[in-house]
């Protein structure tokens, strides 16, 4: 059985979802920030699994949410720094999406011989 794939579409939908926004959301922006976290995501896993839906929706909300390219925001005592305004991948989510591609490549039948040893055979994706 194949694996589900991620679904742009979806994502789309979620950031309004998770943002709580009804009336004002931007849908063609979404779409364009969902469509850059993607092909960003791709660029370490492709095709993408739907297990990549939560890092593509933390990069696409990321820059949904702060389009005007905030650095850094000074209330009071209280300083905020934004990494930046464009759509990025931090390197704790390029390792995650690194780690379900090798999980799709690692995944296969296998035995255990009497001496404690496994050997993997790769199962045909097609």
């Amino acid at each position: 059985m194949p694996e589900p794939m991620l679904v742009a579409a979806d994502v789309v939908n979620d950031i309004a979802v998770y943002l709580g926004l009804g009336e004002g959301f931007e849908w063609a922006r979404a779409e364009l920030v969902v469509d850059l976290a993607v092909t960003l995501a791709e660029a370490v896993v492709s095709p993408l699994p739907a297990a990549a839906r939560p890092i593509v929706l933390t990069a696409a909300v990321r820059a949904y949410t702060n389009p005007e390219g905030v650095d850094s925001l000074t209330v009071g005592a209280t300083n905020r720094t934004f990494r930046n305004a464009t759509v990025y991948l931090t390197d704790k989510e390029r390792a995650e999406l690194q780690r379900l591609g090798d999980a799709r490549t690692l995944r296969g039948a296998f035995t255990i011989n009497g001496q404690g040893s496994a050997r993997t055979y790769p199962v045909d994706a097609t």
